[in-house]
């Protein structure tokens, strides 16, 4: 019985140390949100979340809560994950819509049409330093797309 407990104490210990990190939730069929909690390299006792949204596996919107900027996909895919895509950025929170169904960015949130290694790297669970030159990347892909 205690070797029982035991067990079943340090799976909790571990899932309660997995969930520190990331959780994982399904969405319905080939769609996944992965939320990541990032610590702040700047300044380590700064944590926020990073939500990662997946389309048969494939990265295509990404919120950063820390730096307020929302990320989808530049690539054009098929008329399902473009649909995934869509359904996303409605559930990220982040959007208000006009009254023919298009999407508008709230105020302080910015978004950025990203290429598919960009979604790759910002997908990553690491937080990624705010630079003044990852910064003017990030607008000259917002205005080159």
């Amino acid at each position: 019985m205690t070797e029982t407990m035991t067990k079943t104490q340090a799976i909790k210990t571990a899932r309660d140390e997995v969930s520190e990190l990331f959780r994982i939730k399904r969405l319905g069929k080939n769609k996944t949100l992965i939320t990541y909690n990032v610590t702040d390299p700047a300044s380590p006792a700064t944590r926020y979340e990073k939500d990662v949204y997946f389309s048969y596996g494939e990265p295509v919107v990404i919120v950063d809560w820390f730096s307020h900027q929302v990320y989808a996909t530049a690539e054009k895919y098929s008329r399902t994950t473009s649909k995934h895509a869509n359904e996303f950025m409605r559930l990220s929170g982040r959007f208000d819509y006009e009254s023919d169904g298009s999407p508008v960015v709230i105020p302080r949130w910015t978004f950025i049409e990203a290429s598919t290694l960009r979604m790759y790297e910002l997908a990553a669970p690491k937080a990624e330093p705010l630079t003044k030159e990852r910064r003017q990347q990030d607008a000259i892909a917002r205005t080159s797309t």
